[in-house]
């Protein structure tokens, strides 16, 4: 900051409405540094926003410590990044109360440095997104622990797309039956989960101090009689669970004409296929996609579908997640725009 050019560069970007210019790594330190010291609680700090190196914006991760939400999904963040964030939620400045690390490669270790910050008495975080980030029952075991402390202010925490299994939500469930425990909302989307967890969930859901209203559970292959014990606690009213999400239900409730939309995120490559997608119960499946560039065929039983694969530009309430990444597979009675995919 000693380099006055520097200096008046980065006034005259954060004054810019377009802040299309492209920052090196000095720029990246210089501005990072200027968030933290203004008075000016910034609203969001989304790295992908900035156009600079991978290594750019990685240097402006200490800067969460001086706004209100973070969004660094998709950064190739790893352990060594959650050192800075750990500090950020420990500072008697902080004012971050939404962290978005989905899609990187964190892993169990960075997690459990990421816990420690969570059960500072100066951290104020209260939504929480580690979706897709390598973590297994071993960050379970730390998020439990940082639900447990008497200064966690957690009310949103989304694990999807981890291989948590059933020995991870037992141990997360210690957590959530804990009179500390300030948790609303969950996601345990994709988690390779069976009706052990759903047993685990329901025993810590009967207890009195739990606050979680919004549970789920989706992608796991769920039968009927592994979520009741699930269900029956959203009719219960000594329950506070209001809301449980479990896309096999729905799907299995399916009658008549089915419309399904495609959408992707990140590149697609050829040949990529998943399946087994229960669609109206066992005995109907869509086997599998296969995707190019430009479009993709689905073969469903025996039949094959030529279709173009279109971001969609939102998703509606109306629609259910069915498939995981690369592709999500969604499911609505309402007839879809072109180029989406129709089974009869």
């Amino acid at each position: 900051m000693n380099d006055d050019s520097v200096h008046q560069e980065i006034q005259e970007f954060l004054k810019s409405e377009k802040k299309s210019k492209k920052l090196s790594m000095i720029h990246c330190s210089a501005l990072a540094y200027m968030l933290q010291m203004s008075e000016e609680v910034l609203d969001e700090l989304d790295l992908k926003k900035y156009n600079a190196s991978v290594q750019g914006r990685w240097r402006l991760i200490p800067a969460v410590r001086n706004c209100r939400k973070a969004e660094l999904s998709d950064c190739e963040l790893s352990e060594s990044h959650c050192d800075a964030l750990a500090s950020a939620l420990k500072s008697n400045s902080s004012h971050l109360t939404e962290l978005d690390l989905s899609w990187n490669n964190l892993q169990d270790s960075a997690v459990k440095k990421l816990c420690a910050g969570l059960e500072s008495p100066n951290c104020k975080l209260q939504t929480l997104r580690l979706k897709d980030c390598s973590l297994s029952e071993i960050s379970c075991a730390s998020l439990a622990s940082a639900l447990k402390s008497n200064s966690s202010h957690l009310t949103e925490l989304d694990l999807s797309q981890n291989n948590l299994q059933d020995s991870g939500v037992k141990k997360l469930c210690a957590g959530l039956e804990s009179p500390n425990c300030k948790l609303q909302t969950l996601r345990l989307w994709s988690c390779r989960l069976s009706e052990i967890s759903c047993a685990s969930l329901a025993s810590a859901l009967k207890s009195n101090s739990s606050h979680l209203t919004e549970l789920d559970l989706r992608g796991n292959n769920l039968q009927d009689s592994a979520v009741k014990p699930l269900s029956d606690l959203v009719e219960s009213p000594h329950c506070s669970l209001q809301t449980l999400r479990s896309v096999e239900a729905a799907a299995s409730a399916l009658t008549g004409p089915c419309y399904w939309e495609v959408e992707w995120r990140g590149e697609l490559h050829p040949a990529e296929t998943d399946g087994g997608i229960t669609t109206r119960g066992d005995d109907c499946q869509c086997c599998s996609l296969n995707c190019s560039e430009i479009s993709s065929t689905v073969t469903h039983s025996v039949k094959s579908t030529i279709i173009m694969c279109v971001p969609l530009d939102h998703v509606t309430e109306d629609h259910q997640w069915i498939w995981t990444p690369p592709l999500l597979l969604l499911h609505t009675q309402t007839p879809p725009p072109p180029g989406n995919v129709y089974f009869d």
